[in-house]
């Protein structure tokens, strides 16, 4: 903890003074009342009704993966064209691709690695996948981009490192020595 506090602090004081000279920017993420945030809100709880719509169409075997969007275009096709966006959540956009077998395949993929990492009592290692939970259900960008794609299975990677036990040898060594 000595040795990560120095870090940590400076860390904590280059954010500060970034966000001190970005105040307006990071006042408009942080305020829930300004124009942009009210606007953003209200277009995640649209992607939300159109991920509803697109579901109840093609709940069992989904749209295809890559064509959630031409799914959602010929359900409405009086919008603009650039409105036609995924919804901001990777397991609503995944259940619309890929319906809800594929749904289930990924869910007990991600139930798989999360007992085996329990079972080997990795902290480290349940506290990167929590994380990329968070951010599965923030933004779609982990399904559907290929650097999101690869970003999660990379994380997922690391994780599995993490819970080795030749991993944890290695960290056990290194405390000794130092």
């Amino acid at each position: 903890l000595k040795k990560i506090m120095p870090a940590l602090a400076a860390s904590a004081i280059w954010l500060l003074c970034l966000a001190a000279f970005l105040s307006s920017f990071v006042s408009t993420r942080l305020e829930s009342n300004t124009r942009l945030e009210i606007k953003s809100t209200q277009e995640r709880v649209e992607y939300l009704r159109d991920a509803r719509a697109v579901i109840s169409e093609n709940w069992l075997w989904g749209v295809g993966p890559g064509n959630y969007s031409l799914a959602l275009s010929k359900l409405d096709v009086n919008r603009p064209v650039y409105s036609y966006q995924p919804v901001h959540n990777i397991w609503l956009l995944m259940w619309a691709e890929t319906g809800i077998l594929g749904l289930l395949a990924a869910l007990l993929f991600l139930g798989y690695w999360l007992r085996e990492f329990y079972r080997q009592r990795s902290t480290l290692a349940l506290t990167i996948v929590f994380a990329l939970g968070i951010l599965s259900l923030l933004d779609h960008w982990l399904w559907s981009g290929n650097f999101g794609s690869l970003f999660g299975l990379i994380v997922i990677g690391l994780a599995t490192t993490a819970a080795s036990d030749r991993y944890r040898q290695g960290v056990l060594r290194f405390k000794k020595r130092y």
